[in-house]
């Protein structure tokens, strides 16, 4: 059996689709279906098949997965090569009591698949195939990303063992949080350490990004090597400016001597592929930048409390006046200019879980338009968690999205500000 074969009998058997077991339609998915997906052709790419098997109650061992080539092909197992839009086909015996077993097939053309799959409600659900999450455009990079991303912040770093933290990233990028999200200056440097112990291995699985945090050219470029090395990598799928904070910090960002020029200078030297900026305290400072520049991509802080707040000498409070969050004023710029777009500070660093249910919170963040949300998991479980809420991701409909937002009070809408204005990601 050839390898690629192999993974189709792994993948099977992660469903209960294996010899001698029975078919578990709670396992294997809603109405009996058995969704056996594995990677082929080059790279990343992957392929699902999926086929309804209402009535059966086995699966014996002639279950085959084969690509229609020709006619004196057919029925063969996979063959090497890559995929075209040919015919993929699933075939099962289903035993009948005291009779001989008999070959049934569902056979479908890829492109028909792929186009159901779209058109239905869980159209994004059936491509998230085990290990998979469903996948959006990052921008115009002509790349696609899961919806989540693990983020490796202080919840990563408060992991207290070494082993643990690294452990439960393993585990997270089996289930498919593939997106990667760190930063130079997350636990001095920790944070990366650990994302690197994982690396030599598991590096081509994952879309790798980190930030730095210096203003000045010579420091953001010792940065930058500091990082790779302790990435294990000699390369970055995106480099971020990290944490702009005001205009005034905006223009020492692009100062000659900042740090703007650094990172453009590592997307031409290929040791990043995208390069972007990230920012949660001032969206008219965030605003501005993008205007300014072609960033391939941004963070930004997007969630239900869209605080319409001013500053005076007794704090943030709220009060009639525009709306000035991100939301309104960065996300927009995002949009028109195609950039690939991480939406983070989802729960408000956990502030608004007494507003709104995780659930709903994530959603609301993955209903706007944006690529991806990234989200910090301090405990193991939280993982698994994560993961199957973002396969069962559907988009919250305009009702819904302002019934959240009118959730949120103003007392807590001015406690996230007044956290956020002095909030340092470390």
């Amino acid at each position: 059996m050839g390898p690629r074969c192999l993974r189709f009998r792994h993948a099977a058997q992660r469903l209960g689709v294996a010899q001698g077991q029975p078919f578990d339609p709670n396992r294997s998915g809603p109405d009996a279906a058995a969704a056996i997906a594995a990677g082929v052709g080059e790279g990343e790419k992957k392929v699902a098949a999926l086929a309804h098997n209402p009535g059966n109650t086995a699966v014996s061992n002639g279950w085959q997965i084969a690509r229609k080539r020709s006619s004196a092909e057919r029925g063969h197992r996979l063959r090497s090569g890559s995929w075209t839009d040919a015919a993929i086909t699933l075939r099962y015996h289903a035993p009948e009591a005291d009779a001989p077993r008999r070959r049934r097939t569902v056979s479908l053309s890829r492109r028909s698949f792929l186009g159901a799959a779209a058109l239905s409600p869980l159209g994004m659900k059936a491509f998230a195939a085990p290990g998979k999450f469903p996948t959006r455009a990052f921008g115009s990079t002509g790349v696609q990303v899961p919806i989540l991303a693990f983020g490796c912040g202080s919840r990563f770093v408060g992991y207290k063992d070494d082993d643990e933290a690294v452990g439960v990233l393993s585990r997270a990028i089996d289930l498919g949080f593939t997106y990667v999200d760190t930063a130079n200056n997350y636990g001095n440097g920790k944070s990366e350490e650990r994302v690197g112990k994982l690396m030599p291995t598991r590096r081509g699985e994952v879309f790798l990004q980190t930030k730095i945090a210096a203003r000045k050219g010579d420091e953001a470029r010792r940065q930058l090597e500091a990082s790779l090395g302790r990435l294990k990598t000699d390369h970055l799928d995106v480099l971020h400016i990290h944490a702009l904070e005001s205009l005034d910090d905006l223009a020492a960002i692009e100062a000659p001597d900042g740090v703007l020029k650094v990172v453009q200078q590592a997307k031409e030297q290929k040791l990043a592929r995208f390069i972007g900026i990230t920012g949660h305290a001032s969206p008219a400072a965030m605003q501005a930048a993008l205007e300014r520049h072609d960033f391939d991509c941004v963070q930004m802080a997007l969630n239900v409390a869209r605080a319409r707040m001013t500053f005076d000498d007794k704090g943030p409070h709220p009060v009639p006046m525009k709306d000035e969050s991100y939301e309104a004023l960065a996300l927009p710029v995002a949009v028109r200019k195609k950039m690939g777009i991480v939406a983070m500070k989802v729960f408000g660093q956990d502030q608004l879980l007494a507003a709104a249910s995780p659930e709903k919170l994530l959603y609301y963040a993955l209903s706007l338009p944006v690529s991806l949300a990234t989200v910090g998991m301090p405990r193991p479980e939280l993982v698994e968690k994560n993961a199957a809420l973002a396969r069962a991701f559907a988009p919250l409909d305009a009702s819904q999205m302002q019934s959240l937002r009118a959730s949120v009070d103003d007392a807590t809408r001015s406690r996230v500000a007044q956290f956020f204005a002095r909030h340092r990601d470390a």
